[in-house]
């Protein structure tokens, strides 16, 4: 879960900086002076593919996110394993609560900008 967490944050940022792109082009193609905003393309192209995966990344780690936390308050047994032990298992805890925050802000914020912005 703490890969799948750490995966969907970089996944996120990849959709933030394919946003940023795509606006940076769409300006520059408006002013007419347009020759790429970024010039390493499998760069750029890497940052698009993340950016965009990101929806399906971030709805699969919501959705493990609900189920686990639902299995957790039902079965007290199972627990979250603590970051090699150096952690202890509350901060753990708020860690994966506090990326699940931000994941959903931003699962929002994909579904607005995918399906009902106009860009």
């Amino acid at each position: 879960m703490r890969f799948f967490a750490k995966l969907a944050i970089i996944c996120n940022m990849c959709f933030v900086l394919s946003v940023v792109l795509r606006l940076v082009d769409i300006f520059f193609q408006k002013k007419g002076k347009y020759d790429g905003a970024l010039q390493l393309q499998p760069l750029k192209s890497t940052i698009i593919i993340l950016g965009y995966g990101a929806i399906f990344v971030n709805l699969f780690f919501c959705i493990a996110f609900l189920i686990s936390t639902f299995l957790l308050k039902k079965n007290n047994s199972l627990t979250l394993p603590s970051l090699a032990n150096q952690l202890p298992l509350a901060t753990t805890q708020k860690l994966l609560n506090f990326t699940a925050i931000i994941c959903f802000i931003f699962l929002f914020i994909q579904l607005y900008y995918f399906f009902f912005s106009s860009f």
